[in-house]
């Protein structure tokens, strides 16, 4: 169960940092970050 964990792991982080990315980017365009 841990080796899943760490295999998954790492694809969620970068499927939330998408995520987060693009609300930010639609939301506020205005902002330099």
């Amino acid at each position: 169960r841990l080796f899943a964990l760490h295999f998954i792991l790492p694809f969620t982080m970068i499927a939330l940092a998408g995520v987060h990315l693009t609300f930010l980017h639609e939301t506020g365009s205005n902002n330099p970050l």
